[in-house]
């Protein structure tokens, strides 16, 4: 899986690749985008690795993962483990 984070009002906080726990700090949210002015917002972006471009693999829907993950149904994988089920 390759993950993007979009308008992030500075360049990430972590580096590509790294492993991050829950709750830390990877950026601050910025305000660009076509969203009005007074409504910072964040997108988290998933998708299949596909060769070097993190743009080429196909989208995958969070929202089952992370509500999973609200609800404590399942634990979150340690990706150097494996995935956890899409």
């Amino acid at each position: 899986r390759v993950y993007s984070l979009s308008h992030l009002r500075d360049a990430p906080l972590v580096r590509t690749g790294a492993l991050v726990d829950a709750g830390e700090l990877v950026g601050i949210v910025g305000r660009t985008g076509n969203a009005a002015r007074t409504c910072p917002h964040l997108h988290l972006g998933a998708r299949k690795r596909r060769g070097r471009q993190w743009t080429a693999g196909s989208p995958i829907n969070l929202f089952p993962e992370l509500e999973r993950l609200r609800t404590r149904e399942v634990a979150p994988t340690d990706p150097r483990v494996g995935e956890a089920a899409e």
